[in-house]
């Protein structure tokens, strides 16, 4: 009977919590026997008997407790969510400031031509200067057109040269229209080798990593720029009262927690 009542359980998750009914009867069960645990050495797997009645015990099950599917769904997106926390937080590929074991993780999804990107860089570099118990994750999102993306590909470029956070601050803090020459005359300014830099901004793995980003921000419903994740809570806008409140608090949702 545990076999059937696992599988049972695992039908009814894979079926119903991901929202889909399964092409066949089969293709459920499908499902519920990858989910379950593996039938000891020389044990046949279910009868169409038994797929029949695991059907029926799911089907009749859900019928009378709906609430069921509701919490597996929460539980499903919880685990979802905790996900993409951790590869926002860890990717390496990005630059980061501040210890990896800091108590906050703020990661900033911002984009080169947003003036409430550049207004909020203030508040960003006083909160790395000034909090040791912090890190910051920068997160490339050109959302504004040709020219942040090409701002973005350069910024990520600049990380080989050991120049990313000075060329950060000084393409945020630029006046005037975001183009090939403000880029160039920026990083030529705070010590970047443009021509290396050039040559690396058509690195596939840069375009990589900003798709990437696209994705996690699609998936996170990130909207627009500036929107900064605080130990798992999100911020949208430059709303500095809302970001001083988390920070004072210690971050509110603390560390990620482990996700299997």
């Amino acid at each position: 009977m545990i076999r059937p009542f696992l599988s049972a359980l695992a039908l009814a998750f894979a079926v119903f919590a991901a929202g889909f009914a399964p092409a066949s009867p089969l293709a459920g069960v499908a499902a519920a026997q990858q989910a379950a645990p593996a039938a000891p050495a020389g044990k046949a797997p279910f009868s169409r008997e038994e797929e029949a009645r695991i059907r029926q015990i799911v089907r009749e099950y859900l019928v009378a407790n709906p609430e069921v599917l509701d919490e597996a769904i929460g539980v499903l997106r919880a685990r979802q969510e905790q996900q993409r926390r951790v590869a926002m937080e860890t990717d390496p590929r990005h630059f980061a400031v501040g210890p990896k074991d800091a108590k906050i993780t703020i990661v900033e999804f911002f984009d080169y031509r947003c003036p409430y990107c550049k207004a909020s860089l203030d508040w960003v570099m006083k909160t790395v200067r000034t909090r040791k118990d912090v890190r910051v994750v920068f997160k490339e999102y050109p959302v504004l057109g040709p020219a942040s993306l090409e701002a973005s590909k350069a910024a990520i470029a600049t990380i080989k040269q050991g120049k990313y956070l000075a060329f950060h601050q000084a393409l945020m803090a630029s006046k005037g229209e975001l183009n090939s020459k403000l880029i160039d005359d920026t990083a030529r300014r705070v010590g970047v080798d443009v021509g290396r830099m050039r040559k690396d901004m058509a690195d596939p793995a840069i375009a990589k990593l900003i798709d990437d980003n696209h994705d996690l921000g699609a998936q996170a419903r990130v909207e627009g720029t500036p929107a900064f994740m605080v130990n798992g809570e999100w911020v949208h806008g430059a709303d500095f009262a809302t970001l001083d409140k988390l920070m004072a608090s210690g971050g509110a949702g603390g560390a990620p927690k482990k996700t299997r």
